[in-house]
């Protein structure tokens, strides 16, 4: 008769790069259940091993979301042991970052300058999810100045760049900065992309 409880998985850590599960060692059990939860998804999946991988699985991890897991140990080569109790429920976000923009330019005309750069993506399985918008700073070596954190497109028009960095008499270098900015929960900002340029006055 099955009287004993298998001990309840502990220690739950997910690495979405490697796409593992991992979990402390049961005594005596031969099998888990691993149920793994996303909004509007759920697998449930068996392993005879404390490392799983999910995807060789079939567990789809790809979604940039968040994740909940439970394992439970369910058999054992031991008769009188029962399955055990759920483990602590893991949850965990699976997020990425943008990459940063690429082939940044400034072109001026006289005071104008305008900046312009390609726009960036992650892909997430087999889809491109691109940024919807940018945020652009001038950085020079008496200021720094947050142009614009709501770029919806890949380019910004500086009209006259006294209006950023004030009058100057002499030439100035100044560092132009662009980053994406995150979408949703899940996929977070990029880090800046950088170009040094320098005004040259007239």
């Amino acid at each position: 008769i099955k009287s004993i409880k298998l001990g309840t998985p502990t220690n739950l850590k997910v690495d979405f790069n490697t796409n593992i599960l991992s979990f402390n060692k049961i005594d005596y059990a031969t099998k888990y259940q691993i149920k793994v939860n996303r909004a509007g998804y759920e697998k449930i999946i068996y392993s005879t091993a404390e490392n799983v991988n999910l995807a060789e699985n079939g567990v789809d991890t790809t979604k940039f979301d968040a994740y909940s897991f439970v394992v439970k140990a369910v058999e054992s080569g031991v008769i009188e042991f029962e399955e055990s109790e759920n483990s602590e429920t893991l949850n965990q976000n699976h997020t990425t970052n943008f990459e940063a923009p690429t082939n940044l330019t400034c072109v001026p005309t006289g005071k104008q300058l305008l900046i312009s750069w390609d726009s960036t993506k992650v892909l997430e399985g087999e889809s491109e999810i691109f940024a919807e918008s940018y945020t652009l700073e001038i950085v020079w070596n008496l200021g720094q100045r947050v142009v614009s954190t709501n770029i919806t497109n890949t380019q910004f028009n500086i009209p006259d760049y006294s209006e950023i960095v004030g009058d100057i008499t002499e030439n100035l270098t100044i560092t132009i900065k662009v980053k994406a900015n995150k979408k949703g929960e899940y996929i977070l900002n990029s880090n800046f992309a950088e170009l040094e340029h320098t005004i040259v006055v007239a």
